[in-house]
């Protein structure tokens, strides 16, 4: 009669451990895929800085193209993505600068240039720093499908 209650007990305690066991498989699953989320997450936003890390400088390529035109010559003005408008360049030293809030100011072409070059900066650290947390994110995520691998191997 004894051996039969140790016996359940085991079985009791056995099943209890599998079923921690498997909370835990369960909650360790759903870390990796929240840590996946957060990843593809950052690999978006850090593809859209990429774009305009890049738009900075074809932006400072236009401006050197300005400062190197003559008042009077003709050229293009983009209105939008592809779409074009044919004007005559007035004052080649002189640009309207939108700094934010739906507010413009005039800066010569130097100023123009080193606002950039600022945005861009900032950018490239932003860039630096996603990349050192997407990082980070991946250590963990490999940690934790370590840690998946070896409970699987004891089940």
């Amino acid at each position: 009669m004894e051996i039969l209650k140790e016996t359940k007990m085991d079985d009791k305690e056995e099943k209890q451990k599998d079923t921690e066991k498997q909370k835990d498989l369960q909650q360790r699953y759903m870390e990796m895929q929240y840590m996946q989320q957060h990843l593809t997450e950052y690999q978006k936003q850090l593809e859209m800085l990429n774009t305009q890390i890049e738009d900075c400088s074809l932006i400072l390529e236009g401006l050197d193209d300005i400062s190197k035109k003559k008042p009077g010559e003709d050229m293009l003005v983009p209105i939008s993505n592809g779409i074009f408008a044919k004007a005559k360049l007035d004052d080649n030293s002189s640009l309207v600068v939108n700094v934010g809030s739906n507010i413009a100011v005039e800066k010569n072409v130097d100023g123009a240039k080193e606002l950039i070059r600022k945005q861009q900066a900032e950018m490239v650290k932003t860039r630096i720093q996603m990349k050192e947390v997407m990082n980070s994110i991946t250590e963990q995520m490999q940690a934790v499908e370590k840690e998946l691998a070896e409970v699987m191997q004891r089940t």
